[in-house]
């Protein structure tokens, strides 16, 4: 997966909510998919149009899922079928490449990601996005303020050891 970002640290500012509305607070990011599915020749493939859609972070999710809908909508090629474990026990999903811009321009390029019924929104992200960065909830003047930060890689020889 890429990961693009535009400074030594993008922070999306997610939102502010009061405390009593903090157990869905809702994200709008941009999504597009690909012509060809083709991971391997990326000079072969074209990237379809983004739309926004709007979705929320799951920390109880492993991975980020999109809603059929969102698949529908932007045309998406199944890459792949794969077994998903879900609160209503196994199933099989559907999955695809997408690119997912959060606010900030904090992007995630060529990700996969499984499409399926998740309600009312359309996307979850999941840990396997969430991990790669420093997800943030933090009261300020009687508001939940959520940030997430994506910090530019560096080498540490010491750490790398």
């Amino acid at each position: 997966m890429d990961v693009r970002t535009h400074n030594s640290l993008d922070i999306a500012n997610i939102g502010c909510v009061q405390p009593d509305n903090a157990s869905e607070l809702p994200i709008h990011a941009r999504i597009s998919g690909y012509e060809a599915a083709d991971r391997n020749n990326p000079e072969k493939v074209e990237l379809k149009s983004a739309r926004t859609f709007r979705g929320i972070f799951d920390t109880g999710a492993s991975c980020t899922v999109i809603s059929s809908r969102v698949a529908d909508a932007l045309s998406l090629p199944v890459v792949s079928v794969c077994d998903v474990s879900t609160a209503n026990g196994m199933a099989q999903h559907n999955c695809h490449l997408i690119n997912l811009c959060l606010p900030a321009g904090v992007t995630f390029s060529a990700h996969h990601v499984t499409s399926g019924d998740i309600g009312d929104v359309d996307f979850l992200i999941g840990m396997d996005i969430i991990r790669r960065g420093d997800f943030s909830i933090l009261q300020r003047h009687g508001f939940m303020v959520v940030t997430f930060s994506l910090y530019t890689p560096f080498h540490n020889p010491e750490i790398e050891k």
